[in-house]
């Protein structure tokens, strides 16, 4: 199997292109934000200029409407967008999520071998139902059944992809795993962020005991609002991205090939972790 004619490149390229219009959106809006107070500005000059038709000049409901706006842009903006911050997290992460689940069904897919490993021959499942799913849909039913076998819901940080990775053997054997090492910078974000996630998406963005608890380098205290600035955006979409890139270092590590070792701005060094020797 050559890894440039299998669909893991492909995924690796849908999953970054995400991760870019995430970051674009973000950068939109704060765009938009500013513009939206000069708008009101270019409205009040229209107004007072002699040069500009009666036809065209703002009424005092559009004037209205834009002053409205500018005041939520200038509130936003002082609160260091809050919301847009903990959306694009929140989506940044659910990318990630798919991503491993796809990874895992295309792995399983280009090495056929991997339907040998004892992990999958444990999965019960019912041969009526198995054979009505297409080839696709069988693979990711099995996917799926691992992730519950392994309870991967109820774990943290990079454990939460490492485990399912962990029964993926693309020939069969445990020496094939695509679970492994990974750098403790990307380990240590990916974790601090899926548990600002989970308050976000749980918990309306308030910390509670459990995420000052799990995260004190934040400096929450319960009760408090979680603020995520540009710069986290942007340092959890660089450890994303190496986090990805590790894994499939791995892949190519089996099949003999080498690994990629530039990381981006912040994780120099981060792909340059032990991966596993080459099984084919």
């Amino acid at each position: 199997m050559k890894i440039e004619d299998a669909k893991l490149l492909q995924l690796l390229d849908r999953f970054a292109g995400h991760l870019d219009d995430s970051l674009s959106v973000v950068s939109l809006v704060h765009w938009g934000a500013h513009f939206s107070v000069e708008y009101v500005e270019l409205m009040e000059l229209a107004q007072h200029a002699d040069f500009v038709s009666t036809e065209v000049k703002p009424t005092s409901e559009q004037k209205a409407e834009a002053e409205k706006r500018a005041r939520f842009a200038i509130n936003e903006k002082e609160r260091g967008f809050p919301l847009l911050h903990g959306q694009a997290l929140m989506g940044m992460w659910g990318a990630l999520e798919a991503f491993i689940e796809d990874f895992c069904v295309a792995c399983m897919e280009s090495f056929p071998d991997s339907l040998r490993s004892a992990n999958v021959k444990k999965i019960k499942i019912s041969l009526s139902d198995f054979t009505e799913l297409s080839d696709s849909d069988r693979l990711r039913y099995l996917v799926t059944e691992m992730q519950r076998e392994k309870k991967i819901g109820l774990r943290s940080g990079v454990a939460v992809f490492e485990d399912l990775l962990n029964s993926i053997e693309i020939n069969g054997e445990p020496q094939s795993r695509l679970g492994g090492e990974v750098d403790r910078r990307v380990k240590d974000i990916l974790y601090e962020a899926q548990q600002i996630r989970n308050t976000l998406a749980h918990r309306g963005g308030i910390a509670d005991r459990r995420l000052c608890d799990a995260c004190p380098n934040l400096r929450l205290i319960p009760g408090q609002s979680v603020f995520l600035s540009l710069d986290y955006i942007k340092t959890f979409d660089a450890a994303a991205r190496v986090y990805v890139l590790t894994i499939m270092n791995r892949v190519l590590s089996l099949t003999g090939k080498s690994p990629i070792v530039d990381g981006p701005p912040g994780f120099e060094g981060a792909l340059n972790v032990k991966y596993p020797s080459p099984v084919m």
